[in-house]
């Protein structure tokens, strides 16, 4: 599903002094007026699990002198989006949240602290400001400007790459840096995959903020335009079977039916499609014929989940099957993103239960809805899925095979041609 959530105000919950401009798409944390704060919370929860990229602008003011700052968090608090903000600028606005990973601006440089406005990331384990130490805050990198209280709008985009577990951070089109938690923190960065499990409590699923405050000082302080972009379907052409043989996936139509790995041939309940760029996060991936199973190249989202059987499965899963994210499966060679800027159509495929299902003869994953999964969608099509699975919401998304979390996924790339079932 290629497609951005844009933050209307429909999909959010706003705290403190935050207010929102349905004209102007602006959420304004905090007046220039001292000892204010505000949040700006995601109304759901989001999986870790996939790729996404987080892009908006932000306003720190124009008093050089003025304060504090801007936060973005994901979190894992048990509050969920009832978050609320702490007064006081010295956390700017997050002290009350735990389980929290947090990105801050700040624009007030207090003692200790570089003369610069600069950006960090710490974790906050606890509410009350507590931070344990094993979770030391990056460097405090400038920002691009040694004074971003320029009265002028910044551009921010972060890309999570959730196959590595990598937090790329981007601010007025320059790279700031990355934070990979990776097993072992084996690049020396501070940062390892057991630090990210262990500030977000054991939890896949995170709650985004955006955060600011004054003290003394102050500054208008706001964000605006903020979207976030994450894909997880099958590219136009791809040959779906049925009971009738292969039909391109384009041609299939709700009432279709569709063989299934597991239960026969199902009815589809829902069928869309969505456009992009093959670049970046949404460039698809392509295996070359025979690598997984097809019988000709296939295309599909980074985040599309492929079965996996054999050694692999057991030995890592401890399980006989699994459903792999097909940017694990990257080798390069046989195996690798296709990443040419041109227009890509990403088709999903929805039945009443999560399928294991035969596209260009590999088995691969059907839509499997979860919040990430509906939050990426249009309105229009999460109306429409609302209204054929009412009862969504209350029971959660159900996978027909164990899923593998992406610290693992790329585990399971290799330099060969991989030997999977096909359809038969």
């Amino acid at each position: 599903m290629a497609r951005s959530v844009d933050w209307d105000g429909t999909n959010t919950v706003t705290s403190g002094s935050t207010t929102y401009d349905v004209v102007s798409d602006v959420y304004t944390l905090t007046p220039d007026t001292p000892f204010e704060a505000g949040l700006v919370t995601s109304s759901t929860s989001y999986s870790l699990s996939y790729d996404f990229t987080f892009s908006f602008d932000s306003y720190f003011g124009d008093d050089d002198a003025g304060a504090d700052g801007i936060t973005w968090l994901m979190h894992a608090d048990p509050a969920g989006s009832a978050v609320t903000p702490g007064p006081g600028g010295e956390f700017l606005g997050t002290q009350n949240i735990q389980n929290a990973w947090v990105l801050e601006y700040d624009t007030y440089q207090n003692t200790g602290e570089v003369s610069y406005d600069h950006i960090q990331l710490r974790g906050q384990s606890d509410a009350g400001g507590s931070f344990d130490p094993a979770y030391r805050a990056t460097p405090e990198l400038a920002l691009d400007a040694a004074n971003v209280e320029d009265g002028l709008w910044h551009t921010n985009t972060y890309t999570w790459t959730a196959a590595t577990q990598t937090l790329t951070v981007t601010f007025d089109g320059v790279t700031l840096g990355q934070v990979v938690f990776d097993v072992g923190d084996a690049n020396g960065d501070g940062f390892s995959a057991n630090d990210l499990d262990t500030v977000l409590g054991g939890s896949d699923r995170v709650i985004f903020t955006f955060g600011g405050s004054t003290g003394g000082a102050s500054n208008e302080q706001a964000v605006r335009d903020i979207q976030m972009t994450g894909t997880i379907c099958f590219v136009r052409g791809t040959r779906i079977l049925t009971p009738k043989g292969e039909v391109p996936v384009q041609r299939l139509e709700v009432g279709d039916l569709v063989e299934t790995r597991d239960h026969g041939p199902q009815v589809i309940r829902w069928i869309g499609a969505t456009r992009a760029l093959a670049k970046g996060t949404l460039a698809p991936i392509r295996f070359a014929p025979g690598t997984i199973g097809n019988h000709a190249p296939l295309l599909v989202s980074p985040q599309h989940r492929m079965l996996v059987t054999g050694w692999q499965a057991e030995l890592l899963m401890g399980e006989p099957e699994c459903l792999v994210p097909a940017l694990g499966l990257v080798n390069d060679r046989s195996v690798r993103p296709v990443a040419d800027g041109r227009a890509v159509e990403y088709w999903h495929i929805l039945f009443d239960a999560h399928e294991v299902i035969f596209a260009n003869g590999a088995p691969a994953e059907s839509l499997l809805l979860g919040d990430i999964a509906l939050a990426t969608l249009s309105q229009a099509y999460r109306d429409e899925i609302t209204r054929l699975f009412p009862r969504l919401a209350q029971q959660g998304p159900h996978s027909v095979r164990p899923l593998v979390p992406q610290a693992l996924a790329r585990a399971f790339a290799l330099p060969h041609p991989r030997r999977l079932p096909r359809a038969g």
